[in-house]
């Protein structure tokens, strides 16, 4: 075996450990394309139109994401959390009866295909949620929401201001109230 050669290659790796190369040093530079993680506060309404949900004026649900971005679109796969919510669900065993118990909290995943032009953002996603009571538990159906949003570039990041139209049934899009809208505030990390 010969041990010049091994030490060559030897001194080279301790080379290139210790003092990297000339592409290392400089920082990379994000991209529209980069996935991003993000976490965020939404500020729910009254469904008027959908009584499977138990929110009410004001409740609030945080939630993580994770984000697939491309040049003109990202799919985000998130899940909302709600730990205190101000509405009720129907029981199941008092379903007859019309009776109803108080939420402890809702768990809701989602899926989302986004579209965005430079600030804008504007999409459709797919949500389901789990409604937890004191002695019962329950899935929602599928349901709907269409978004509209500003994102408001910062540095390794954006803030993203979103409005949400949460819906049921497509047919009842006709039936649209302004008072059903959610806000949504979250903040991205590209990576």
């Amino acid at each position: 075996m010969n041990y010049t050669i091994v030490k060559a290659v030897a001194l080279s790796l301790c080379w290139l450990a210790l003092f990297g190369t000339e592409t290392e040093a400089r920082p990379r530079r994000r991209s529209e394309t980069d996935p991003r993680l993000v976490a965020g506060l939404r500020m729910h309404s009254e469904q008027k139109d959908f009584r499977k949900l138990p929110y009410e004026n004001g409740d609030l649900s945080y939630m993580v994401a994770y984000e697939f971005h491309e040049q003109a679109s990202f799919l985000q796969m998130a899940v909302g959390y709600a730990p205190s919510v101000s509405g009720t669900m129907q029981s199941p065993e008092e379903e007859e009866r019309d009776g109803r118990e108080e939420v402890d909290y809702v768990v809701t995943p989602q899926i989302s295909l986004i579209w965005k032009d430079q600030a804008w953002r504007g999409g459709v996603g797919l949500l389901r949620s789990l409604v937890v009571g004191e002695d019962s538990r329950e899935w929602t159906s599928l349901y709907w929401q269409l978004l509209l949003g500003l994102n408001l570039p910062v540095v390794g990041s954006g803030v993203d201001v979103t409005a949400y139209y949460v819906f049921d049934r497509w047919g009842n899009i006709p039936n649209f109230r302004g008072d059903n809208f959610d806000f949504g505030l979250s903040i991205g990390f590209a990576f």
